[in-house]
């Protein structure tokens, strides 16, 4: 059996969870050219079930080394993989939830620059009104700091546009997120590095969060900075991406080195507050991830390093914060270590949330989920490591 590095959950058309992972050499040769692997696909056999095998869903191109969820307002999610040498492969759900090798479109990396050749190096997209569909990317070349492409199908069917390219400059690092906004902008977010002195040599830095919006005209605004709390962040992050209930966006990242979670929201003119911390959780934050309620209340569940797994939740949509929940060690040996905090957090076609965890070595995924809407949470069927 082969550890998981890599993994991404969506809903189905049928109502099912799919989950999608890659294993090594997984993302930590994200753009170094070297060779990936397969896809594994595996999906609920209920929605309360137990998981079918894990079935093979094709290499795209030299192999996957990181996997990503599309997902729509309803949570059905198409599949972004980023594969080695640094290009970004697509496959698209289909109305029958078929997923098979020969669906995978190849959409590429930039034009060269100079000569130098452009790699991905953090994926992400976005799904807009009529189907419309968003890619965005960080990608280097040899060593210059990451610009940002953006590239989009405007309806099903449709050719997919050009890469563009994003103004900025090379303070960004190489994760990336998106999302739709409720008047169907796009929402692109990156980590940037803040410099703490004028001399970017010899100055520390501190972790904050940039944003680009593009209306709904279809004009870019420019790069504008949501700050940072003091210290910065630990560079881990969670994004709502929207759902039928919850149209607003917001935004989570841990403070460096404390157990403080901050907490972001976006408003109808597309502007974020200032960030404010949650209750303190029990330690600091290994892996954080968020979803919407059938209601639309936010929750949030984060992981720990002695593999304990905490929760908190709004009363409500945009209403207050409960207090933190544990939820207690649901593995054993536990979760993946600090180095590997990899979680996906969604609401099933039950309304009930359901929580998968990375194990660590050759474990596979765990399961925390809510067998009846807005009820506890309890240990559901785990997913075994992948094949060889």
């Amino acid at each position: 059996m082969s550890e998981i590095t890599s993994f991404t959950a969506s809903l189905g058309h049928n109502g099912l969870i799919d989950v999608f992972a890659v294993g090594p050499p997984g993302p930590t040769t994200a753009g170094s050219g070297k060779a990936g692997t397969k896809v594994w696909h595996a999906r609920q056999k209920a929605p309360d079930g137990s998981w079918s095998p894990w079935s093979d869903i094709g290499r795209p191109g030299i192999g996957a080394i990181d996997v990503r969820s599309i997902v729509d307002a309803d949570g059905h999610g198409h599949v972004l993989a980023l594969a080695g040498g640094g290009r970004m492969w697509f496959q698209e759900r289909k109305p029958d939830d078929k997923f098979t090798e020969a669906d995978w479109q190849d959409l590429g990396v930039p034009p060269p620059v100079s000569g130098e050749k452009w790699l991905f190096t953090g994926i992400c997209g976005a799904i807009g009104p009529g189907g419309r569909i968003d890619v965005a990317g960080t990608a280097r070349t040899g060593d210059s700091g990451p610009a940002i492409f953006v590239r989009s199908r405007p309806a099903p069917g449709a050719s997919w546009s050009a890469w563009r390219q994003l103004p900025g400059d090379e303070t960004a690092r190489d994760d990336i997120y998106a999302a739709t906004t409720a008047d169907s902008a796009l929402d692109i977010l990156v980590p940037v590095n803040v410099f703490l002195g004028p001399d970017p040599s010899v100055a520390g830095t501190e972790i904050g969060m940039s944003d680009a919006l593009r209306d709904s005209h279809g004009a870019w605004i420019d790069w504008k900075s949501l700050g940072r709390p003091a210290g910065g962040f630990s560079g881990q992050f969670a994004l709502t991406t929207g759902s039928r209930n919850h149209r607003a966006l917001d935004l989570f990242g841990p403070s460096a080195g404390s157990n403080l979670i901050w907490h972001s929201s976006q408003n109808a003119n597309n502007d974020w507050s200032a960030f404010r911390p949650l209750r303190n959780t029990a330690g600091i934050p290994a892996g954080i991830a968020v979803a919407s309620d059938a209601g639309g209340a936010v929750h949030l569940c984060a992981t720990h390093e002695d593999g304990t797994v905490t929760h908190i939740h709004q009363e409500g949509p945009g209403g207050p914060w409960s207090e933190w929940q544990n939820l207690g060690r649901p593995g054993d040996p536990g979760i993946a270590d600090a180095g590997l905090p990899i979680l996906a957090f969604i609401l099933g076609s039950n309304k009930c949330l359901n929580l998968l965890l990375l194990r660590s070595a050759k474990e596979g995924l765990i399961m925390l989920r809510q067998k009846t809407k807005d009820g506890p949470f309890v240990k559901g069927p785990a997913l075994p490591a992948l094949p060889e």
